[in-house]
């Protein structure tokens, strides 16, 4: 969620300024992670914005998983 989806919900104000506060008390790395956890991200995101996460997600870590096309499994987006 850190690494692909926040960079794509900041392009929206209210999610960019909630997180510019958050992230003022929490400046390293590790503490963003365990931020995470309580922060919705994904939950938020349009059906473009999820494609966008998910195509991230498989250009750099396709290769560790097994990802499956929802088209491929009938799901319309």
């Amino acid at each position: 969620k850190l690494k692909w989806g926040v960079p794509i919900m900041r392009q929206h104000e209210k999610f960019n300024t909630t997180w510019m506060k958050l992230t003022a008390g929490f400046p390293t790395y590790e503490e963003q992670v365990e931020l995470m956890q309580y922060l919705p991200v994904t939950s938020l995101m349009t059906n473009a914005e999820m494609s966008s996460y998910l195509t991230h997600f498989k250009n750099l870590m396709g290769q560790h998983y097994d990802l499956v096309d929802p088209k491929l499994e009938g799901i319309e987006l």
